[in-house]
């Protein structure tokens, strides 16, 4: 068996490193979403190595995370006659709330715990 040096492409047959490329550059399009701005993106690269038994080899195991920050939902609250009620606030437009849409009759009851009605 040849040996290789111990590099992020030599890992489990260039699969780690390949995958870190993907990563990237999900990230990098995550950009183009004006809604997720002035947040932060992590690319995390975890390699985990465990001596076999008899010290023959040593077992790799990697993995690949990326991690986006999560979408914000719009919504309203409106209280009348003491009850809280909500409607989801769509966008017309990315990035512009339409509160048109939610200031109508289409309410859903909320009880005082929170719950639909």
């Amino acid at each position: 068996m040849a040996t290789k040096p111990l590099t992020l492409d030599a890992l489990c047959g260039g699969d780690v490193l390949a995958d870190f490329e993907r990563a990237l550059h999900r990230v990098r399009d995550s950009f183009e979403d004006e809604t997720l701005d002035g947040q932060a993106r992590k690319v995390v690269v975890t390699v985990e190595m465990k001596m076999a038994p008899g010290r023959r080899y040593v077992q790799t195991n990697a993995a690949v995370k990326v991690e986006l920050p999560a979408k914000s939902r719009g919504g309203i609250a409106f209280i009348e006659n003491g009850e809280m009620l909500t409607e989801e606030a769509v966008r017309s437009t990315d990035g512009q709330m339409d509160l048109a849409s939610a200031i109508d009759e289409k309410v859903t009851p909320i009880d005082k715990k929170g719950r639909r009605s």
